[in-house]
């Protein structure tokens, strides 16, 4: 301890000096203030601290440009997958690194040939159709002749697999209609249901029944605008079929609504409508497939459709898009 009270800090040395040929021992020792000696490692350590402190955040920042940057193109990437998936673009677009590019041209050509084995089965579809309307015609004619003849039991048994074998040619058809339910840009609803409404009115009571339409212009849907027309045709076209006076659409909110003022259908009978095929009115002319083939349409696009009753009496469908 100094004289002041200043704490000291002691360095021992031994000396050994030959004297007339003896050794002669030594201690030296030598006294500093501690502040001469901690106030230079107390700067040491502080500058060393923020050395380190400045390059870790140099290193992190650099890090984080590196992912930032580099892995831009596969945010890109990811976000225009998202969008085909959604229906907002039909391929991908833009520049890429050469790293990625490969993967996007690869990308472009499955969602080509998707295109393309689609178009084909539309075509053979189209094909199908026209190979069996004329086989199905001429049955239905000999059916005719027979009746004539007083042979209404094989008439009959005629019509019967005439009329089965057209109801499969339609599903068939309808089904190969139909797109995967992916990579489609969203079709405008409003302009396609006043399209779809026209060609229904046309339609025996069509031209007697008010529609009404309550869609916004902006709405769209993340549907093939065929599936979209297939689904809305045969929804309203139902509505028709048992409507009195009023058939009501309407969008909001991701919903399609669909209501008429008919008699509805009772509860115990609701879940039968999805049966394919199911008619729960015999009297009324169709194949009782069209809310079948809504179904069809729900499950590839995975949409949700509900029936229950409407405010306006009769049956309400509302499809989740």
């Amino acid at each position: 301890m100094a004289p002041q009270g200043e704490t000291l800090i002691a360095n021992t040395r031994q000396i050994s000096i030959e004297s007339g040929g003896k050794p002669i021992v030594m201690w030296l020792t030598i006294f500093v203030q501690s502040d001469e000696v901690m106030r230079p490692i107390g700067q040491l350590r502080d500058q060393l601290i923020l050395s380190f402190v400045l390059i870790g955040v140099l290193l992190a920042l650099g890090a984080w440009l590196q992912v930032t940057v580099g892995l831009k193109p596969l945010e890109t990437l990811r976000r225009q997958l998202a969008d085909v998936r959604s229906g907002l673009a039909d391929r991908l677009s833009g520049s890429y690194p050469s790293e990625v590019a490969p993967l996007v041209g690869e990308l472009n050509d499955v969602l080509d040939m998707r295109e393309k084995s689609l178009e084909r089965a539309r075509r053979r579809a189209g094909d199908l159709a026209h190979g069996l309307k004329t086989p199905l015609t001429i049955l239905s004619a000999i059916a005719r002749d027979l009746r004539k003849r007083k042979l209404q039991g094989q008439a009959n048994e005629i019509d019967e697999q005439t009329e089965a074998m057209r109801r499969h040619v339609e599903q068939a058809l309808v089904r190969a209609r139909l797109s995967t339910g992916r990579g489609h840009v969203a079709t405008p609803l409003l302009p396609l249901a006043e399209k779809v409404i026209a060609a229904l009115q046309r339609l025996p009571k069509g031209d007697e029944i008010d529609w009404e339409v309550n869609v916004p212009k902006t709405a769209a849907v993340a549907m093939e605008t065929g599936d979209l027309t297939e689904l809305l045709g045969n929804l309203l076209d139902n509505a028709r079929k048992w409507a009195k006076s009023r058939i009501k659409l309407s969008y909001r909110s991701g919903l399609i609504i669909i209501e008429d003022d008919g008699p509805g259908v009772p509860e115990a009978d609701l879940g039968r409508i999805r049966e394919r095929g199911q008619r729960l009115d015999e009297t009324l002319q169709g194949s009782g497939l069209g809310l079948s083939i809504v179904e069809d349409i729900a499950d590839i696009y995975n949409l949700s459709v509900d029936y229950d009753r409407s405010a306006l009496g009769g049956l309400r469908v509302t499809v989740r898009v």
